[in-house]
């Protein structure tokens, strides 16, 4: 199978986890002491300290996940939005986004104008 990048938007939620949990596996094993560049590596360095720097780089880990996830959002409402202005859906929704997107044109907002929009438009 074809690897994909790691931001890819095809890349399913059970591939994104499983990425995430590489990325921690591979972190705790680096500042393991079975690490075979552990003493290079952390020379100088208490194991309080390479504790801490481990938990930084796992709430790292954390963040960059959750950004991802967010983006991922995001795009899937922009995807409708632009898919429904582009069929001319006759729906209430997609007749609602034309109208905004004839407006604000590229300054289309999500959260006003997409989210806040269609919460009376649902089908």
């Amino acid at each position: 199978m074809a690897r994909r990048f790691a931001l890819d938007p095809a890349l399913q939620w059970d591939e994104r986890l499983a990425y995430h949990q590489d990325i921690e596996a591979s972190l705790r094993l680096y500042f393991s002491t079975s690490a075979p560049a552990f003493k290079a590596r952390f020379v100088g360095k208490t194991q309080d300290e390479v504790d801490q720097e481990l938990a930084l780089r796992l709430e790292e880990t954390d963040v960059r996940l959750a950004f991802v996830v967010l983006t991922s959002i995001k795009a899937t409402f922009r995807v409708d939005f632009d898919t429904r202005c582009r069929e001319k859906l006759k729906d209430d929704l997609s007749r609602y986004f034309r109208a905004i997107g004839k407006e604000r044109k590229s300054a289309v907002r999500l959260d006003e104008d997409i989210l806040e929009g269609g919460k009376d438009r649902r089908q």
